[in-house]
């Protein structure tokens, strides 16, 4: 079981994050895009593609589902109540790397952090 609490520290766990409010809830982004949102209307979300939230949708209904809302986006909701921490930041990280690109997410990793165990650490320089 996780938490709204669980989902801000995992969201921001992962490199070169922010939470910016955005209509009324919050957001975490990275490089100024959109990954995660916790929207009050309807729920807890996160980034992903279509056909993948297809996929989890239907083999995890209870875990993830989407709104009408999300029909023309690449969104998908979470149950936090019915996920764990691990998969709930394996579904952030995913979410992260999908609006990163392959680009940031390289830049992201190579300069200064990598995503450990829910927590960001710094690499250690190459002498």
């Amino acid at each position: 079981m996780s938490t709204e609490d669980d989902l801000r520290e995992l969201a921001l766990s992962l490199p070169g994050t922010h939470e910016q409010e955005a209509w009324a809830m919050p957001t975490w982004r990275v490089g100024g895009k959109i990954f995660a949102a916790l929207n009050p209307k309807h729920g807890p979300g996160v980034k992903i593609g279509q056909g993948e939230r297809t996929e989890l949708v239907a083999a995890d209904p209870e875990k993830f589902y989407w709104t009408p809302h999300d029909e023309n986006a690449n969104f998908m909701r979470v149950h936090l109540g019915a996920i764990d921490r691990d998969e709930l930041l394996e579904v952030l990280t995913d979410a992260w790397r999908f609006t990163a690109g392959p680009k940031l997410a390289q830049r992201l990793a190579d300069s200064s952090s990598t995503v450990v165990a829910g927590r960001s650490q710094t690499k250690p320089r190459q002498t």
